[in-house]
């Protein structure tokens, strides 16, 4: 795991403290010892805990992911969090990472 596999770089407002710059993403998908997929997701100075993303293949832990990250997000922005990626406009986490079916 040495770069993210999927990213955007965005600020972060969060809803008590100060704004942030931060590269959020999914690194790339690595197989387990038993042979399942994961990928880690990358939510620096958003969520303190490391998060994965299990799938029977490579494609489905990524898409796994990238879902993942749009509930994280769409969870934040509920709570008050707001998300911008084109200078300070606000964006909802469908434009911010588009949610994937």
């Amino acid at each position: 795991m040495t770069e993210l596999f999927i990213s955007r770089k965005c600020m972060v407002h969060p809803p008590q403290g100060s704004e942030f710059s931060v590269l959020i993403g999914v690194f790339a998908p690595e197989v387990t010892a038993d042979q399942a997929w994961h990928c880690q997701l990358s939510f620096e100075g958003i969520q303190d805990k490391d998060r994965f993303a299990y799938g029977v293949d490579q494609r489905h832990a990524l898409q796994m992911g990238v879902e993942m990250f749009w509930v994280e997000l769409s969870f934040k922005t509920a709570m008050g969090w707001r998300f911008s990626w084109f200078g300070d406009e606000r964006m909802e986490p469908d434009e911010l990472l588009p949610h994937w079916g």
